[in-house]
């Protein structure tokens, strides 16, 4: 059976054609979805941004009133270690205050499940910071620096291990 390549529109809505891959926009649902936004934007409670500069600058304030009022965790609002290491490599923080703010950054213990090699890490997790590397958003060294001033080891504890039988 071949599919349509178009989709019709409900009757009651000026019975126009649109390419089928397109569907799920016209479904009720993502409608009801697209009235919500739309309201959100009536009443002021969604800001827009016509440059990436003017994005930046938005979250800078919002960041700084967050700190005002005292919502905020930190010097960088509890952002978790992904954003933070995006916001690096987009110039908007140091190399110094990125390491500082990953070597302090509360991670969340991850249990395992042994039988579930696919189970997602919470938020926050040091995965961020792995994906991150594996990216291209952080250096080799940065990942390091930070690895080792979390887990500090001292040289003699590890040639002990190296050589205990």
């Amino acid at each position: 059976m071949k599919t349509p390549d178009v989709a019709t529109e409900h009757p009651k809505q000026h019975s126009r054609e649109r390419p089928a891959d397109q569907a799920w926009f016209w479904t009720p649902e993502w409608q009801a979805k697209e009235a919500e936004v739309d309201a959100a934007l009536a009443r002021g409670e969604i800001t827009t941004s016509e440059t990436v500069e003017e994005f930046q600058a938005h979250l800078v304030e919002l960041d700084r009133q967050a700190t005002a009022r005292g919502d905020a965790e930190g010097p960088w609002g509890g952002e978790g270690p992904l954003l933070l290491c995006q916001r690096y490599a987009a110039g908007d923080i140091s190399r110094s205050d990125l390491v500082e703010a990953l070597v302090a950054h509360p991670y969340p213990m991850v249990k395992r499940d042994p039988y579930d090699d696919f189970s997602p890490d919470p938020p926050g997790a040091w995965t961020e910071v792995e994906d991150a590397a594996q990216r291209g958003l952080i250096d080799d060294g940065l990942y390091e620096e930070v690895f080792h001033r979390r887990h500090p080891v001292e040289p003699n504890r590890v040639l002990s291990r190296l050589f205990t039988i």
